[in-house]
């Protein structure tokens, strides 16, 4: 699959010598040029690696391959994953400017917890998720981590005097805020594996039912082609996307549509809506050994506004999900949080947000449905001790619950206490 996609990236940039890509939020990762390659191009390589520690992981405990819970239906914890010690992520990027137009985009994830580089979206991944299942099934002390994910890969120009760019490629799509200021990514719009999601794969879900994962996925990669401008106040970004997901070819002829618009005024507000819409391939029972492939409309719509500047904001953001799927089960989803932020003049940097996921189907390839509703606290700290060195403590504390219309309630109440250290260059 990734020769397919090498060799359909290159069909592209053969076919799209006049197009750019947007340029990535800031992120204070400074950059080390290199102006040998020709007069003309400037070669940018950086990355990271991020160091964690856990006092709490907030893992369930299992046991017979199913979640235990007490008399009051809470979920019970595992200890085992009190005072954690692994590597959180790391991560490599690189850009070739020619000509301060044309750019070519690389980027991918060495390795990376969970679902963050990338969320079950087709085949491929899930599969690979089926170990990490089958282990802590068997009471298995791990973490689900992932190697050698391919995030961004486009071309791209923009042109300085219209301010305004085109993309082609695989891509971030832009839906709402995609910058985090905290170690633990946002609930509405990242999948995180959380000791609620265990229990509805291992204690609700069939063997080869496909796994129920949080989230609006609307932090997520696409390949397509996008188109973004800058008139005054006004900013627009459309694109037209596969539907596929990352790293995947398309795989219904399908294709999905993506609008937004923002209007800004520096340093005080901005205000802006996004619709996103397509048809997709989905699938009820990933892991048998013939899965149903049954396909389903796409609905996101979202609303986002910050009050602020860069050292001090207030901002969020209002989600609407909806899934139609063609055998009549439909999905949908109330998503929205809130977040402030201050950064001190000298090296330190406070974020403390509130979050909240509302899914009113998780159980849609069986008669009976239910319902689940997380919400999250997140404080956090961070420090930069130098240009590339990033400390940081966070506090997250969690609230679950689920109800099913047969009757079956389960509670999570939990806290994780998490400690960073990151390197960039």
């Amino acid at each position: 699959m990734k020769k397919t996609l090498f060799l359909t990236f290159l069909s592209l940039f053969l076919y799209a010598q006049n197009v750019q890509a947007i340029e990535a939020p800031d992120q204070n990762i400074p950059n080390i040029p290199f102006n040998n390659i020709t007069p003309l191009a400037q070669f940018e390589f950086h990355g990271n690696v991020n160091f964690g520690y856990d006092y709490s992981f907030g893992f369930s405990k299992i046991e017979n391959g199913k979640v235990l819970k007490d008399s009051l239906s809470n979920l019970t914890l595992d200890d085992r994953f009190r005072n954690y010690l692994y590597i959180q992520n790391a991560s490599l990027e690189a850009t070739v400017n020619i000509a301060k137009l044309l750019h070519i985009n690389l980027s991918g994830a060495l390795l990376s917890n969970g679902l963050n580089a990338e969320p079950l979206y087709n085949p491929d991944s899930y599969k690979e998720f089926s170990k990490f299942l089958d282990d802590r099934k068997k009471n298995i002390k791990n973490i689900w981590q992932r190697y050698g994910v391919l995030q961004d890969l486009n071309i791209s120009v923009k042109d300085e005097n219209i301010d305004g760019s085109i993309t082609i490629g695989q891509q971030i799509v832009p839906f709402g805020y995609n910058s985090v200021n905290t170690i633990t990514p946002n609930i509405v719009t990242t999948s995180i594996i959380t000791p609620m999601t265990e229990y509805i794969n291992y204690n609700i879900r069939n063997s080869t039912d496909t796994p129920y994962q949080t989230s609006s996925l609307t932090n997520i990669r696409d390949i397509g082609i996008s188109l973004s401008g800058n008139y005054s106040s006004f900013r627009f970004f459309t694109a037209i996307y596969n539907g596929a997901g990352p790293n995947t070819l398309d795989n219904n002829n399908e294709k999905d549509i993506f609008t937004r618009f923002d209007y800004i005024l520096p340093g005080i507000a901005e205000a802006g809506v996004t619709h996103w819409r397509g048809k997709h391939v989905g699938f009820k029972n990933i892991y048998a050994e013939l899965p149903n492939r049954v396909e389903y409309e796409m609905y996101r719509t979202g609303f986002h506004a910050m009050v602020g500047n860069n050292n001090l904001n207030l901002k969020g953001e209002l989600l609407f999900n909806q899934d139609s799927w063609l055998d009549k089960t439909d999905v949908s989803g109330l998503g929205w949080y809130v977040e402030g932020f201050f950064k001190a003049p000298a090296i330190l940097s406070a974020t403390a947000r509130y979050e909240s996921l509302y899914d009113n189907n998780v159980l849609k390839n069986q008669s009976q449905s239910a319902n689940y509703f997380v919400r999250r606290f997140v404080g956090s700290l961070t420090q930069d001790l130098a240009n590339s060195i990033r400390f940081k403590q966070e506090y997250v504390q969690t609230w679950e619950d689920y109800v099913s219309k047969s009757g079956d309630k389960a509670n999570s109440n939990f806290a994780v206490f998490t400690v960073s250290i990151g390197y960039t260059f």
